[in-house]
């Protein structure tokens, strides 16, 4: 368990807001899964959530998942706050595939479609597709 995220867990930042900052996951075995972590350190539990913060939470949500849509097209979203290995309050907004998506020639399979997102299965993305999908979505927010 860790207290925080390091910086090779969120090195690949798409927005930073006022509360929250959106980073492309480095595991991408669902194709533009993202992770939204709170600004504010020590905080774990989604109920101790100030008003601002869970306000700018539900836009960001909503732009993302637009973003998503644009680039990927997803047949529905998953979305998670769990805390058992980071204890810093995020969300994970997992967007769910019934079909193959292709991006930078490599294909992504939900292979857990109509099942939960977890356990995660392993996926090895190379730098430059990882890039490739952050650049997409990056320009669609």
């Amino acid at each position: 368990m860790k207290l925080e995220f390091t910086k090779k867990d969120l090195s690949l930042l798409l927005k930073k807001y006022k509360y929250w900052t959106l980073y492309l996951s480095p595991q991408q075995y669902y194709l533009g899964k993202l992770q939204l972590v709170l600004n504010r350190k020590s905080v774990i539990d989604l109920c101790v959530l100030k008003k601002s913060e869970t306000q700018e939470l539900l836009e960001i949500i909503k732009r993302s998942k637009n973003a998503l849509i644009k680039c990927f097209n997803p047949d529905l979203f998953n979305y998670a706050t769990l805390g058992n290995c980071v204890r810093h309050h995020h969300w994970h907004i997992i967007p769910r595939y019934k079909s193959k998506r292709i991006v930078n020639n490599v294909i992504f399979r939900d292979e857990y479609w109509n099942h939960p997102s977890w356990p995660i299965p392993y996926k090895k993305v190379s730098k430059k597709t990882i890039e490739k999908i952050h650049n997409l979505i990056l320009n669609e927010l």
